[in-house]
């Protein structure tokens, strides 16, 4: 009896194991057939990671205390393509780099000018406004493991944006004055600005 009891336990667990299986397979299909039909043009898709591109870096998600609580998602390692859009300043102009000309990268930047559509190259897009927003917009909607940027690009960029609104601020001021008296010259203007902050007294300009 504890033989039989012991082969039908067996019996069982493996059946489980085998139902487990036949869901698990299932449920990768669907996941392939979602994600192909979100990241296009196939022939390039062929080339970059699915689980990159849905869930990032490996994940080992717990819901219970036991193991078939235990969810395995992310891309753990793998020889294929990790697409990436990566953000720069440099020269006073904020840029985003799409590593892969996958369609949703494509139409999140349609409404921006190319700067740079050099073969073998990535694809880089001018933006407009300041990259901390571009960046908050792109987490949001591609998720943070699809996009990246240095801390000094973010930090120029809100420099140059400040430097902006100082400058808008100054020629308001001139402009102002003029209607009382004669103003400074706005390119005088201009030159004491880019003094006080090449010299960091931007503070004082208040």
């Amino acid at each position: 009896a504890c033989r039989k009891n012991a082969y039908r336990g067996l019996q069982e667990m493996s059946e489980h194991l085998e139902k487990q299986n036949v869901e698990s397979a299932r449920q990768q299909r669907a996941f392939e057939d979602e994600q192909r039909k979100i990241w296009t043009p196939t022939s390039l898709l062929e080339q970059c990671c699915l689980q990159w591109l849905s869930r990032g870096t490996y994940q080992m998600i717990r819901s219970g205390n036991n193991l078939a609580s235990v969810t395995h998602r992310g891309c753990s390692g793998c020889s294929k393509a990790h697409p990436k859009i990566n953000l720069d300043f440099v020269g006073g102009v904020a840029t985003a780099s799409i590593s892969h000309e996958l369609d949703p990268f494509k139409h999140f930047f349609k409404d921006n000018p190319i700067v740079k559509t050099l073969e073998d190259q990535p694809v880089k897009y001018q933006l407009n406004g300041m990259l901390s927003d571009h960046h908050k917009r792109i987490k949001q909607k591609f998720g943070a493991h699809l996009v990246s940027v240095e801390h000094r690009a973010l930090s120029a960029s809100q420099r140059a944006y400040e430097r902006q609104l100082e400058k808008e601020e100054m020629q308001q001021a001139a402009k102002k004055r003029k209607v009382m008296g004669e103003a400074a010259p706005i390119n005088l203007l201009e030159s004491v600005l880019e003094i006080c902050y090449n010299n960091s007294i931007g503070e004082y300009l208040d």
